[in-house]
């Protein structure tokens, strides 16, 4: 029996970030996020999220930033989820560079954060930027932060998907006997996998993953 076949197409995760269902806020139910794409602009319009169980709906009332994940963008109008907070400048005492970038679970309700200078010792009170997290560091939509419903554990990591066509196509890969590249850019879904999802060892278990994520799907 001939061994099933994938063939990276090149698709950028981007292509997949017109939909997000995630969890609602509000209620147990599914939330659905959803944005057009300006053709005109090349960039992505403001993003809705609506839920059909408890009626709960937000929208951005602009675009949101550069989703790259190298770019420090600001918060997204509506986020809600993990942010990074950010503090660049220089000590009062010494003149040395300080700088600050650590985690949060949700923006910070403080003004100011303590800042402890590394050369000199000297502590100072100073303000700060912030910066969403997005996946893979945190499995959450990239327009309100609000964490994905399709995410299962998986290999002890997290295996999560977008949005229905996103599962597909993770399934098709990890269903593929042979896997081809060609010419698909550095950039594509399948080249920036998780290194364990790409193990032979985790493919029966990513695929029970991914069929009960599936099994979310009907409900939505």
């Amino acid at each position: 029996m001939p061994q099933s076949r994938f063939v990276d197409s090149g698709r950028w995760l981007p292509s997949f970030a017109g939909e997000f269902l995630v969890r609602c806020p509000r209620c147990p139910a599914t939330a659905t996020v959803r944005r057009g794409w300006d053709r005109e602009a090349r960039w992505w319009e403001p993003a809705a999220v609506t839920c059909g169980g408890c009626g709960f709906a937000r929208r951005q009332d602009r675009r949101a930033g550069c989703e790259c994940g190298r770019c420090r963008r600001p918060l997204p109008p509506g986020w809600s989820g993990p942010v990074r907070v950010c503090v660049r400048g220089h000590c009062g005492t010494c003149g040395s560079p300080v700088r600050v970038w650590r985690r949060e679970e949700a923006a910070p309700g403080y003004r100011t954060v303590t800042v402890d200078c590394a050369t000199c010792g000297a502590t100072a009170e100073s303000g700060y930027d912030l910066h969403p997290v997005t996946v893979p560091d945190a499995v959450v939509d990239n327009c309100f932060g609000l964490p994905l419903r399709l995410q299962a554990p998986c290999a002890g990591h997290t295996l999560w998907a977008f949005n229905a066509a996103h599962l597909a196509y993770l399934e098709d890969y990890l269903r593929a006997g042979l896997r081809e590249r060609h010419d698909a850019p550095a950039k594509s879904v399948i080249s920036h996998l998780p290194r364990w999802l790409k193990q032979a060892g985790v493919r029966a278990e990513a695929l029970r993953a991914v069929r009960r994520l599936e099994r979310l799907l009907p409900a939505l």
